[in-house]
């Protein structure tokens, strides 16, 4: 782990507002509090934190501030590196494009299942797709039908759309 006194800002500050801490880890509000939730960082309340002074100029005071070792614990986590630059997010969506499932994606990318289910939610709400089931593709391969991706899918689907319309049963092997 890095010396504090190697990061900058750190070195003259023991403690951090939600915003600084964010801001020196070059992530988001929105970000840091997705750490604080999934319990990588524990916040202090400002009446515990001994030598936290407050804002200067006064204003509105916050009611918890951040350590600097945990800032500067968190500056070395993949994790937030990850989550700054997207490339995570990134790599998800290209293994969601081929068709690789959220299990898939959380033991090659090694995410917490629940991570790789946002990115996939959000993956497919970008698509403008919906979620297939899978009892549902299994039970159009027992039919015959080939969906094994989102073209071959789609093909199925509207031949059994055209037969409907035609009124036939359609047997899976026509075409």
């Amino acid at each position: 782990m890095r010396n504090i006194n190697e990061l900058g800002a750190l070195n003259v500050k023991r403690w951090f507002t939600r915003s600084q801490a964010a801001k020196a880890l070059g992530i988001g509000l929105t970000a840091w509090l997705t750490l604080e939730r999934r319990g990588l960082v524990t916040p202090v309340p400002v009446s515990q934190a001994r030598g936290f002074k407050g804002r200067p100029g006064g204003g509105k005071q916050p009611l918890v501030v951040i350590r600097a070792e945990d800032v500067a614990r968190m500056k070395d986590a993949e994790l937030v590196k990850r989550m700054s630059n997207g490339q995570l997010a990134g790599a998800a969506f290209e293994m969601f494009e081929k068709g690789k499932s959220v299990v898939d994606v959380v033991i090659a990318l090694r995410l917490p299942p629940e991570r790789a289910e946002e990115l996939h939610e959000a993956w497919r709400r970008a698509r403008g797709g919906v979620l297939l089931p899978l009892a549902c593709a299994e039970k159009m391969r027992e039919l015959g039908f080939d969906v094994t991706d989102e073209g071959t899918f789609v093909a199925a689907v509207d031949r059994l759309m055209a037969a409907a319309r035609a009124g036939f049963r359609l047997s899976a092997r026509v075409g």
